[in-house]
């Protein structure tokens, strides 16, 4: 496919189509620079000072006596995962909006038709569902490029319907001699093997391209240092989704809108596999894309710097794509992206690689990530149980004040600030993606990997039923028991003391189970062996279209962000909640 369209002049707005229904589409051009605006690099602040309350009182409770004292090694990981965290996550990003859009108008300037860079496009699939890539393959079919612009559809399914809609849309159709070696990795170099392109873009089978996605890209590429221009995974989070795909696009906007900008700032942003676009000089230079079995986007990134090629990050929303929507894929790409990270983390090769210290602290931050989260769900609730149960006289109102500022970023600050639709609901996705860094940790311990899935495949029970399985049976047993426990000890703690000595532990408690009760009974039928189906039914999907018609999709408190008025509720809840947990005011005696 060889595009010869001009580049200049007006261009049409990007809005989403009408009845576009579970498919991605392009982002908008109201979502084109989301990321763009004013930084607000204070809510990361805010986020560390509710992480330091927390943990002074978790330091207060693991003093309390020598047995409790294993605690100390989650309290001293965190503090230094939160400090990596802060140091590389808290700096001002490169980009801004103004710098971006004069790029746009200036990089044209004085070229010819003919003097700009050659494009290969690779799209993989591996048994993704049709309708996902033919609307993908429309979306593609209509980038714009003045240059030579062509398409290859990577087929490692070899399925001849997939074969004829690429053919349809005028892209090449490709399948490879060896199909399925080193998965989607074997799939790229073999594309590019056979390729000669100036410039290859990646685009995994779910993420639609808006037409200028080129324009926004390629312009980086005049620094000549430069290997990749990595744009963010963006995701629709709508009300007519199930919690898990819900909750889980919105879980990303942290990463690629507040992390990724500061670790660019260093040169420690990373590949992230899709919507980036890489120098094919780079590539030779490496001798292809890195060839290894899970994470080849990032480790790409790491064997071009080490031959004298960065990543550059450009925070525009340029593709989007559609998150799992069912609970074992979800758990089967997390498992993947913690495996990947700890593979590296046990790399001689990483840690030889030559980087500068702040690119160091931000790679180990995130390895602290998948670490401290991984422990956080077996100690985070662990000291509430242990005082509720064994010394509830101590319990007072007062001693949870501590916690407080946490529950707001999270029902407050958060929700306000984010671009896509976050809510207290997010925890369980977080609930979700800890059990399974447990999984990949113990696996990556004992050299055990589980056999890659691809996400959006539909692909057999027994295949995704491994890893999924072995997360549910964790996930549905822990917190069965730990919900269990947390229950018998508030009741016999308010027998004992009285609701008004432990009203702000049971608030406490009733929040838990309300992030845990859904994340157990989305995990029961795979704890069972079944394979999860999306977490809303169809049914319940037609309903919610049909609510949306009859008073528009925006009315749903789920279609938005968090309004001003519901901001200022929460805050006042969670401020009389300390009010009267301070004793500030006398209640009158509950019993």
């Amino acid at each position: 496919m060889t595009v010869t369209a001009p580049r200049h002049g007006r261009t049409r707005p990007v809005v989403r189509p009408p009845g576009a229904g579970d498919l991605p589409a392009p982002p908008t051009d109201a979502e084109l620079y989301a990321y763009l605006g004013p930084q607000r690099r204070w809510v990361l602040v805010a986020t560390d000072v509710a992480f330091v309350a927390t943990m002074a009182s978790l330091l207060v409770f693991t003093l309390r006596s020598w047995a409790f004292w294993p605690f100390l090694v989650f309290f001293a990981l965190s503090v230094v995962g939160a400090v990596l965290s802060t140091a590389s996550g808290l700096r001002r990003r490169r980009v801004s909006r103004a710098d971006h859009e004069a790029r746009l108008l200036l990089w044209p300037a004085g070229r010819a038709a003919d003097d700009h860079p050659s494009v290969d496009v690779f799209l993989p699939t591996a048994g993704e569902p049709l309708t996902l890539l033919e609307n993908t393959y429309r979306h593609v079919a209509a980038l714009r490029w003045p240059g030579v612009l062509r398409v290859h559809v990577l087929d490692d399914a070899d399925r001849p319907e997939v074969a004829d809609a690429a053919r349809a849309h005028g892209f090449v159709h490709h399948v490879r001699a060896n199909r399925g070696e080193l998965k989607k990795a074997g799939n790229l170099h073999a594309a590019y093997q056979r390729t000669d392109g100036d410039l290859v873009v990646v685009l995994d089978a779910d993420f639609c391209p808006r037409p200028d996605l080129l324009d926004h890209l390629v312009p980086s590429f005049d620094d000549p240092t430069v290997g990749i221009v990595q744009s963010p995974q963006v995701f629709d989070t709508t009300a007519r989704m199930g919690w898990v795909q819900r909750t889980a696009g919105a879980a990303q906007e942290l990463f690629y809108r507040w992390i990724q900008p500061s670790r660019d700032a260093v040169g420690a942003a990373i590949c992230v596999g899709t919507s980036a676009v890489y120098r094919r000089t780079a590539l030779d230079a490496n001798g292809g894309f890195a060839r290894i079995a899970h994470s080849e986007d990032v480790y790409t990134g790491l064997q071009l710097q080490e031959h004298g090629y960065g990543l550059c990050y450009v925070p525009v929303q340029v593709s989007k794509g559609v998150c799992p929507d069912t609970t074992d894929s979800f758990l089967n790409q997390q498992y993947r992206w913690c495996l990947g990270a700890m593979s590296l983390l046990a790399s001689r090769d990483f840690h030889r690689m030559a980087m500068t210290g702040r690119q160091r602290v931000a790679h180990w931050a995130g390895f602290l990530f998948y670490v401290t989260t991984a422990l956080g769900v077996f100690l985070g609730e662990l000291p509430g149980l242990v005082v509720l149960a064994t010394d509830p006289r101590s319990v007072h109102p007062w001693a949870y004040l501590a916690l407080l500022p946490a529950v707001w970023v999270r029902l407050v600050l958060v929700p306000g600030t984010s671009t896509t639709v976050w809510r207290f609901e997010v925890l369980r996705v977080q609930l979700l993606y800890s059990l399974t860094h447990v999984v990949a940790i113990v696996d990556t311990l004992r050299r055990r990997e589980a056999a890659w899935v691809p996400t959006s495949a539909a692909v057999s029970a027994r295949r995704r039923g491994g890893v999924p399985v072995r997360v549910a049976r964790l996930g549905v047993v822990w917190l069965t028991t730990l919900l269990a426990g947390l229950v018998a000890a508030l009741a016999r703690a308010t027998v004992t003391v009285g609701i008004g000595q432990v009203w702000v532990a049971g608030l406490l408690v009733a929040l838990f189970a309300y992030v845990a009760v859904p994340v157990v009974v989305e995990l029961w039928p795979l704890a069972r062996g079944r394979v999860a189906r999306p977490a809303v039914s169809p049914r319940s999907r037609a309903r919610a279209r049909a609510r949306a018609g009859r008073r528009g999709a925006s009315e749903h408190h789920l279609d938005r962000p968090l309004a001003w008025p519901e901001s200022v509720a929460w805050t006042a809840v969670v401020v009389l909640v300390a009010i009267v947990a301070s004793g500030q005011v006398h209640t009158v005696p509950l019993v």
